[in-house]
C-alpha cells in the first residue's frame, strides 16, 4: 500500500494535506466544463466561500474544444487565487458525483497532457 492510500484510510490529516498540497502543486491547471457546481475553498476553511463556478471559468476566458455530439460527464478544477492581503492560493473543485479516485485520474490524465499533449489513437488500434 503506498503512504498516500494509508494516509486517507488512516485519516492522517497531516500526510492527508501533504497528499493534496502535491496534488494542487503537481498539477498546474485542468478545468474541463463551464457548469461545474461550486468552486470550494479548500484552504483556510474556515473562511470558506462557495460561489458558482460557471461565470469565473468564463471570465478567464476557459473554452473547450467539443466535436458536435460529445457530453463532458466530470471535471475537475485547480484555479489559482490572488487573495486580498496579495498571499496566492489554489482552489480544487470537483463536479458532483466523482468519486476520488476518478477525480485523481482527470488529474493525472490532465497533467500528462499539459506536458506531454494530446495522443490521438488510431482507430486501427481499437
Amino acid at each position: 500500500m503506498d503512504w498516500y492510500t494509508a494516509a486517507l484510510r488512516a485519516r492522517d490529516p497531516q500526510r492527508t494535506q501533504i497528499l493534496a498540497a502535491t496534488v494542487d502543486l503537481w498539477c498546474t491547471y485542468l478545468a474541463a466544463q463551464a457548469d461545474l457546481p461550486y468552486l470550494t475553498r479548500m484552504l483556510n476553511q474556515e473562511e470558506r466561500v462557495e460561489q458558482p463556478a460557471g461565470q469565473i471559468l468564463d471570465s478567464l476566458g476557459l473554452t473547450l474544444d467539443l466535436d458536435p455530439g460529445d457530453l463532458a460527464t466530470s471535471a475537475v478544477a485547480l484555479v489559482k487565487v490572488v487573495k486580498d492581503d496579495g498571499s496566492v492560493t489554489l482552489i480544487y473543485a470537483h463536479s458532483e458525483g466523482i468519486s476520488w479516485i476518478e477525480a485523481i485520474g482527470l488529474i493525472t490524465a490532465g497533467s500528462d497532457i499539459v506536458r506531454h499533449g494530446y495522443a490521438h489513437a488510431d482507430e486501427d488500434d481499437a
